[in-house]
């Protein structure tokens, strides 16, 4: 960003406007100062919430039923700048962040070229950020795909949405890690005993879970140094069993009820 030589090339290509989307950096303010029309970002989320890297991954760890897209003017601020446009998307409750992701980007298409003409016609109008009420939506760390079986299963099939495609959720079982890319939660008391991590039922088509609240379902899942399978298909290959258990760490401890 702060390279003269970049500067003296995107200042001679003479663009009006600039038009960024999933960056990942701030712009300096020599280079906003370049277009005479500004320099835009496209958001997915609804400022001025979940400002920051991770917008569709945190909306679905937080549960959220709704979010959207933000196209806003940059200014030196990370995602403060004024809003140009935006527009509201359904959470769906299978949605992961790889496939959200994907809906908002096709959302984003669609309004950003009038979106444009407006600031190009001088017909632009501007939404300031209000900052009371602003929330932040940090980057992932893989530490975060870690599965705590003491947690409820909805909360679990929740975080293994929101690490897909990265960095995956996981868990471990004969000492090997293993991803969950696909659950199903029935809800009420585990019929295992609620012994967190233990598998009490292997079904043609899932691997049911005790955990702290309710049983998971798991349906699609990946052992280390394997590929993404179905469970029946996982099953056929791997003698997992009713009574194994799902750890946190490799060798560790079975989790507490």
């Amino acid at each position: 960003m702060k390279d003269p030589a970049f500067l003296h090339e995107l200042r001679g290509l003479g663009a009006e406007l600039v038009v960024t989307a999933a960056f990942g950096r701030i712009l300096s303010r020599d280079v906003l100062a370049l277009p005479p029309l500004g320099c835009f970002n496209v958001h997915f989320s609804l400022l001025p919430a979940y400002r920051g890297p991770a917008p569709v991954a945190r909306a679905i760890l937080n549960g959220e039923r709704e979010t959207g897209i933000s196209i806003f003017r940059m200014d030196e601020g990370t995602d403060t700048g004024p809003v140009l446009a935006s527009a509201r998307l359904a959470v769906d409750p299978g949605d992961t962040t790889g496939s959200l992701t994907g809906r908002l980007a096709g959302l984003a298409r669609e309004i950003l070229p009038s979106a444009l003409e407006d600031v190009v016609r001088g017909r632009a109008r501007y939404t300031p950020q209000d900052p009371a009420l602003a929330t932040h939506a940090p980057m992932i760390r893989k530490s975060e795909g870690r599965i705590e079986w003491t947690m409820g299963a909805e909360e679990i099939r929740t975080r293994i949405r929101a690490m897909d495609p990265w960095p995956g959720a996981f868990t471990y079982w004969q000492g090997k890690r293993l991803r969950l890319w696909r659950a199903d939660s029935e809800p009420g008391e585990a019929p295992g005993g609620g012994e967190p991590g233990r598998v009490t039922e292997v079904r043609p088509h899932g691997i049911v879970v005790d955990t702290g609240r309710g049983s998971l379902v798991v349906v699609s899942l990946q052992v280390e140094g394997g590929k993404r399978l179905e469970a029946a298909d996982f099953l056929r290959g791997h003698a997992l069993a009713v009574g194994d258990r799902f750890l946190e760490e490799p060798g560790g401890q079975p989790p507490g009820p």
